[in-house]
């Protein structure tokens, strides 16, 4: 699998990556970080890029298992309402036909 080579800006800094997939994402993605780094410079008495890097990979990774560990919608009690609707929807309708045979 050969990839595709672009230039990814991150940092003030250019580089080369081969990706594999959509170019856009690698983009967006390096467009995050380079985000996030510049705020954590403006923010942070650090001046190293180096430890910028590092705030900035755990700021991320942070975000990826808050993310990963948020515990899921349990959508089930409104599937049975959604039942319930259903089947009032259903009555008024079969009442309403009476109604107008009537």
């Amino acid at each position: 699998m050969k990839g595709q080579s672009i230039r990814l800006r991150v940092f003030g800094r250019e580089f080369p990556v081969r990706v594999h997939g959509d170019a856009d994402h690698a983009r967006r993605v390096a467009e995050r970080v380079d985000a996030t780094m510049n705020a954590i410079a403006r923010m942070s008495k650090r001046s190293g890029a180096q430890e910028i890097a590092i705030l900035t990979a755990l700021n991320l990774a942070d975000l990826i298992e808050r993310e990963a560990s948020a515990p899921e919608l349990d959508l089930s009690p409104l599937e049975s309402v959604n039942e319930e609707l259903e089947s009032a929807v259903q009555r008024a309708e079969e009442f309403l036909a009476g109604w107008n045979d009537e």
